[in-house]
């Protein structure tokens, strides 16, 4: 019964890490500053704190669900873009 645990365990690790990586990767292509006021303290998605604009392009987060994560948009996280389930 360990065996099995810790086999899910590590399963579960590395369906986060590849999710992690997938955001960062998919971050990194946006800028965190606002297209109309250029402020810097933007996050792309939500409404800018300084001229109110959203941008169409959300930051990604990692969110669980019961069979490993998922991508979701920080401003509509019931929109799932990806998965990463474990198999077993």
């Amino acid at each position: 019964m360990s065996d099995y645990i810790e086999q899910m365990d590590q399963a579960f690790c590395i369906a986060k890490e590849r999710a992690t990586q997938e955001a960062d990767r998919r971050n990194s292509k946006l800028s965190l500053r606002c297209d109309r006021c250029t402020s810097d303290s933007y996050v792309p998605g939500l409404e800018c704190c300084d001229c109110g604009f959203i941008s169409s392009n959300s930051w990604i987060v990692v969110r669980s669900d019961d069979w490993g994560y998922c991508l979701v948009p920080l401003a509509a996280q019931r929109t799932v873009l990806a998965t990463f389930h474990i198999d077993f």
